[in-house]
């Protein structure tokens, strides 16, 4: 699942079309008193449906809207730590905040701009490549985490750890690769072969 929270005091997008996919949830922030929002941004939204949330401020003050958005990604990443997390602000004050989900293990970004949000072709042609990666590492016959770990970093050319980790966790999921409390991998029969990604 990929999470897009949005703060809408910072900025206020009228194309929302690379958000309107089964595998992502919006969050939209807005202020106490920010009570006018742009009839192009709400017409916008409206596709979305019900993968959408507005959630206005019950209170203002200085970083009101950060807090906020903090606590929502924290609830969110508590439940579902394996996700992708977007912040699309121009604050930078979130870059500590995208870091700290990065050393936990966790895949997050700031975007200033919904068009730097990878498009639908775009996350599937990751899925299709990590598949073709578990594809090579099944008939090179890895057998140890490590061994696959490092083939990723390779193949990628990933230097960021947790990024090797979000790609190793993406081919557990997707069951390309069944990875023991021991270290070793197995590779099940049709797994990498079949369609599904």
């Amino acid at each position: 699942m990929t999470y897009v929270l949005i703060d809408l005091e910072n900025v206020m997008p009228d194309d929302f079309s690379r958000l309107n996919r089964e595998d992502v949830r919006t969050f939209l922030f807005a202020g106490k008193l920010q009570e006018k929002i742009k009839l192009a941004t709400v017409m916008a939204v409206q596709p979305l449906g019900d993968k959408v949330k507005w959630i206005q401020m019950a209170g203002s003050g200085k970083n009101a809207l950060d807090f906020h958005l903090a606590f929502y990604l924290g609830s969110l990443f508590a439940k579902d730590p394996k996700s992708v997390y977007y912040f699309v602000s121009n604050d930078k004050g979130f870059d500590p905040l995208v870091d700290h989900v990065k050393s936990l293990g966790g895949a997050a970004s700031r975007i200033g701009d919904l068009k730097r949000l990878p498009s639908p072709a775009c996350a599937t042609a990751a899925q299709k490549t990590v598949r073709t990666m578990a594809e090579e590492l099944k008939s090179r016959k890895c057998k140890t985490v490590l061994r696959v770990k490092n083939a990723i970093k390779s193949f990628f050319n990933k230097q960021d750890s947790s990024e090797v980790d979000r790609i190793f966790d993406m081919m557990v999921k997707k069951g390309f690769l069944v990875a023991d409390a021991n270290g070793h991998v197995t590779w099940p029969d049709g797994a990498t072969s079949s369609g599904t990604v």
